[in-house]
């Protein structure tokens, strides 16, 4: 058995060092915080059923509004905690006066997914894959938003300000075209997808 796992450890040690392997894990392990506290919250108002003893519905629903908008939220932020480990990886191929915004990939990202996730109802949205429903279709985003910025920083396809410009702003003006990319492939390909399927990707 030793041999065996011998011969398939360089297999085993290449997929984890794979950078969107590795980008998946560690956007999954930033988010277990949430899962964490989150959790805290469903054991106070469904483990005392157990023993016979059952809050009243307005202390469980009370109790349920932080676990609602933590872990029913997961999909959302590992959308954005993903988008991130990954770009921290794309940023080591280019020159370091030339680098990905992180912040900029992390909202894209999770523009994009909520694009593809909520369902409109004539009163409100439909939040159900915002959770961990839509745990696929937050890989999905957060590998391919990170490209897209890879692709138009590498090649400057990006608004470039005169030096004089503070920072910051040259920085938004920068990130422009790559987030406009970003949301708009992956509003295009809802669309698209819904018009087919009749349903969201997730």
């Amino acid at each position: 058995m030793n041999k065996v796992f011998d011969k398939l450890k360089p297999v085993f040690e290449a997929i984890a060092a794979n950078k969107y392997i590795s980008a998946i894990r560690d956007g999954f392990i930033a988010c277990m915080p949430i899962i964490i506290f989150s959790s805290i919250f469903m054991m106070v108002a469904y483990v005392p059923n157990a023993w016979g003893f059952y809050w009243p519905d307005n202390v469980t629903n009370t109790l349920m509004v932080a676990y609602n908008y933590s872990m029913g939220l997961l999909a959302l932020f590992v959308a954005g905690t993903t988008a991130k480990n990954l770009t921290d990886s794309k940023n080591l191929e280019l020159p370091k006066t030339n680098q990905i915004n992180p912040v900029a990939v992390i909202v894209a990202s999770e523009i994009s997914f909520v694009i593809l996730s909520i369902l409109p109802l004539k009163t409100g949205v439909d939040l159900t894959y915002m959770g961990t429903q839509g745990l696929i279709c937050a890989y999905i985003v957060g590998l391919i938003v990170p490209n897209i910025y890879y692709v138009c920083i590498k090649n400057n396809v990006t608004i470039k300000l005169p030096a004089q410009v503070p920072g910051n702003i040259a920085q938004s003006f920068k990130d422009l075209i790559p987030m406009g990319l970003s949301v708009t492939a992956f509003w295009l390909f809802g669309v698209g997808f819904k018009a087919a399927t009749g349903t969201l990707l997730p």
